[in-house]
């Protein structure tokens, strides 16, 4: 009788038990921008890139407009986002200033300082007149995935701006953002 109740158990155990692999941080991570096909892009690249050299699944939310991302962010639902320098500085009520390099530092700092957020490294490419584009990160998803920043500092470095008009294109003629995403990393050689 013992047998088939240890039986019955460990029947029940391989059933209900279901293991999760969060390579190499159990921190789950949530990324999230506005909806845009531009974003859609740069949202797959980064998810797919995290997935595929850390094992970490990424979550995607796609909002109507910053104020509904960032609510997320203070709700702790979103950790990592893209920003551009002159919105952020907009929702932070400050001046935009001529120079991208001086806006960037002004986000850098406030958003440290109000948001517990830091900015990684900016998308050059993708740069309009003094407005950067840039993933941001909960200071939360910085403490528990240290490595993220130099691996989305490879990815900044990779895409140029004839690459992302081409990808660009690719999803405005029906193609899903995250093949267009999937298939570039892997020309690329950063998956």
């Amino acid at each position: 009788m013992k047998m088939i109740t240890r039986l019955a158990v460990l029947v029940l155990m391989l059933c209900y038990w279901q293991p999760t692999a969060h390579g190499c941080t159990s921190f789950p991570i949530h990324l999230g921008a506005v909806d845009s096909p531009h974003n859609r892009i740069l949202v797959e690249m980064i998810a797919t890139i995290i997935t595929e050299r850390s094992g970490v699944v990424v979550g995607i939310s796609y909002f109507e407009g910053s104020p509904a991302l960032y609510e997320a962010v203070d709700q702790k639902k979103v950790h990592l986002i893209i920003e551009d320098t002159t919105t952020a500085l907009g929702l932070l009520h400050k001046s935009v200033a001529a120079e991208q390099a001086k806006n960037l530092e002004t986000a850098k700092s406030l958003y440290k300082q109000e948001k517990a957020m830091i900015w990684l490294e900016p998308f050059p490419a993708l740069a309009r007149q003094n407005a950067a584009l840039a993933p941001v990160i909960t200071s939360a998803v910085l403490t528990e995935f240290p490595a993220l920043p130099r691996l989305l500092k490879k990815l900044a470095g990779t895409v140029t701006g004839d690459d992302f008009a081409k990808l660009l294109a690719a999803v405005d003629s029906g193609q899903k953002p995250r093949s267009v995403a999937k298939e570039y990393l892997a020309a690329k050689r950063l998956i």
